[in-house]
């Protein structure tokens, strides 16, 4: 009871996406019914991306289109993708790599009706100072964004989730 009051939004995994409650109601049709927008996690987590020193990139654009299109007929209103970048192991290679992974994620979001949440994350793991984590967000964020309007995604249909700039 109140859960509506507090919470706007519910980021799910695709296994609970799909469940249903006791009542045959989906996950999703019953958040809306609070008031709560049901959103989707989409990438498949991150895999070494090669000749990048460890540097990651994050997968999960095979079939994307088709799986966003079933989370829109189930009533996603929103969707999550991830791109994780270490300090001492970013490229302008792997900023690249991840943002155009996220701009062709948000691209198909939109062409979905889905909002696409993009997360270029810089971890704060390790022990670098506050001007390397500034230089690699500003590496990541910068190319997400020459990503994103390469790609023709509508900024202002999107929700950016950055990281804090911090030391390790």
């Amino acid at each position: 009871a109140g859960l509506a009051e507090w919470i706007s939004g519910i980021i799910l995994c695709e296994e609970t996406f799909g469940q249903t409650l006791a009542d045959g109601r989906g996950f999703p049709a019953a958040a809306r019914e609070l008031g709560i927008l049901p959103g989707i996690k989409v990438d498949t987590g991150t895999t070494p991306l090669p000749g990048q020193g460890g540097a990651l990139i994050t997968e999960g654009l095979d079939g994307l289109g088709a799986r966003l299109a079933s989370y829109a007929e189930r009533g996603a209103a929103f969707a999550k993708w991830r791109a994780v970048f270490e300090v001492d192991t970013i490229t302008p290679f792997s900023a690249r790599a991840n943002g155009h992974a996220l701009a062709r994620y948000a691209a198909l979001c939109q062409q979905h009706g889905i909002v696409p949440i993009v997360e270029p994350e810089v971890l704060c793991a390790g022990d670098h100072d506050l001007a390397d984590a500034e230089r690699a967000t500003r590496l990541a964020v910068g190319a997400l964004f020459g990503e994103l309007v390469e790609a023709g995604v509508d900024l202002t249909g999107i929700v950016l989730k950055p990281n804090f700039v911090t030391p390790g």
